[in-house]
């Protein structure tokens, strides 16, 4: 039986294969040298390593979606707890505070920003208004628009609520300095820009 020779390279092929070797080299030392760079950022602000960097295995506890509603869940847990003695539900507060910050708004932008129905949302602000919470009025230049405001925006109780609710995030806070705060902001902000624009150019996209 014939002994299969390899064939010889040639010359243009070992020239093809030492720049690939050349690439991959300078390739993974530009990563070395970012994974170091971020490394001496954590040691120099003291910030832990995350567990993630140092396993390729994903757990529900360094998982950022995972982390992030959990965080958001237990901040409406104990803003509920302080809320219940003015006998507010979490969907009543929820919208009272969105309209404290957008006072006339209309009924439909209000259920966009509130991400519920908004059939859902207009027999919550039925019950809000039957107990004079709030009110709504038609837009002087468009009768179809209702427009919700708050009854008394700068009222004892929504003073309580905004109160309660200022304590809830600097309980929230309380780990973070003021520097680990503001770079926290900064990001989620971005974040939440990029977010956003994904979202109106899918939306864009299917118009």
């Amino acid at each position: 039986m014939a002994r299969s020779e390899s064939p010889e390279a040639s010359p243009g092929g070992r020239t093809d294969t030492r720049l690939t070797i050349i690439l991959a080299i300078i390739k993974n030392l530009s990563l070395c040298i970012l994974l170091s760079s971020i490394l001496k950022r954590c040691l120099n602000n003291n910030y832990p390593i995350p567990k993630r960097y140092s396993s390729m295995q994903e757990g529900y506890e360094n998982n950022f979606g995972f982390l992030i509603h959990d965080v958001a869940r237990l901040m409406r847990t104990a803003y509920d707890r302080r809320m219940k003695p003015l006998g507010l539900t979490r969907s009543q507060w929820w919208v009272l505070n969105h309209l404290f910050f957008h006072q006339g708004i209309s009924q439909s932008d209000l259920a966009k920003i509130l991400d519920i129905e908004r059939a859902t949302l207009g027999r919550l602000l039925d019950r809000l208004e039957a107990k004079q919470w709030i009110y709504r009025q038609s837009d002087k230049s468009d009768r179809r628009v209702n427009r919700v405001y708050l009854s008394e925006p700068k009222g004892p109780t929504m003073q309580t609520m905004r109160r309660e609710a200022k304590r809830t995030l600097d309980r929230a806070l309380s780990p973070l300095n003021a520097v680990e705060q503001k770079a926290m902001f900064d990001m989620l902000q971005r974040m939440k820009v990029g977010l956003t624009d994904d979202a109106n150019q899918f939306k864009g996209s299917i118009e």
